[in-house]
């Protein structure tokens, strides 16, 4: 049985081998080695508190806000009312293809479900709409974190996590140095800025960094069918030429803002 392991102000979390009908609660978190379930609202009364619990246990954080409302538009559903949603992660053992990445993250589906008569809706009117998902990165330990949110207030152009960053393939790009704030080269940010890993997420999102708690951020189009995941993986770029038709390409970049 599954019980409350404690009680919260709005919501509660539960874990293996206890009993679940402790508590009245609209908002639960069960977890367990290998997957974890929240049924929740996006209540906004709660949402930093939902939120610094999911992080506190390492679970993804989804912002459903865009997606909520062309629901409640579709079904003619009150807008002073919120959906009830289900999240599901499965660790990335469960997965076929993702078990053999030891640097894969747990991968995330959803549901969503009308708030009175819990019918639940068609999550594909949704697949156009980016949601942004947020999810720990496995082997958070593999990264320097500190480097990276010094960096990322610095030079924006440069992800030191992202080899699709612009910083690594334009010379263009202005970036400094963060110890002695000289301009640097894009040989300087392949060679020693980049870390010589690259972080991804899967094929319907776009990634768009990390956070402060080591979460990578996912923008998804998604019906919440697929599993949304992240990963890492080793990468070294090729060397470049010393000149190229770049250096005459930001040289005429610079000549238009100059000149108009």
């Amino acid at each position: 049985m599954i019980k409350a392991k404690k009680k919260h102000k709005k919501f509660r979390f539960l874990s293996e081998n206890q009993n679940e009908n402790q508590t009245e609660s609209k908002q639960n978190i069960i977890k367990t080695d290998m997957f974890s379930v929240e049924i929740a609202s996006q209540d906004k009364s709660n949402e930093k508190e939902l939120r610094e619990e999911l992080v506190k246990n390492k679970l993804s954080v989804a912002n459903f806000t865009q997606c909520e409302k062309l629901l409640k538009y579709t079904y003619n559903i009150s807008e002073n009312l919120s959906l009830v949603y289900k999240k599901i992660e499965f660790d990335s053992k469960t997965d076929l293809l993702r078990a053999p990445d030891s640097r894969a993250s747990s991968g995330v589906s959803f549901e969503f479900f009308d708030p009175d008569t819990l019918e639940k809706l068609n999550g594909t009117i949704c697949s156009d709409i980016q949601t942004p998902i947020s999810i720990p990165f496995k082997k958070i330990e593999r990264l320097s974190m500190g480097l990276y949110l010094a960096n990322s207030l610095v030079n924006k152009n440069v992800d030191i996590y992202n080899k699709e960053s612009i910083g690594f393939s334009s010379r263009c790009v202005k970036s400094r140095d963060l110890t002695t704030s000289a301009d640097t080269s894009i040989s300087f940010r392949r060679n020693k800025m980049f870390q010589n890993e690259t972080i991804g997420c899967s094929t319907s999102c776009a990634y768009k960094g990390l956070d402060e708690n080591g979460y990578v951020k996912c923008d998804c189009t998604t019906s919440g069918k697929e599993e949304i995941s992240n990963t890492g993986s080793d990468f070294n770029f090729d060397p470049i030429p010393k000149m190229n038709y770049e250096i005459f390409l930001c040289y005429y970049e610079t000549y238009k803002d100059v000149s108009f």
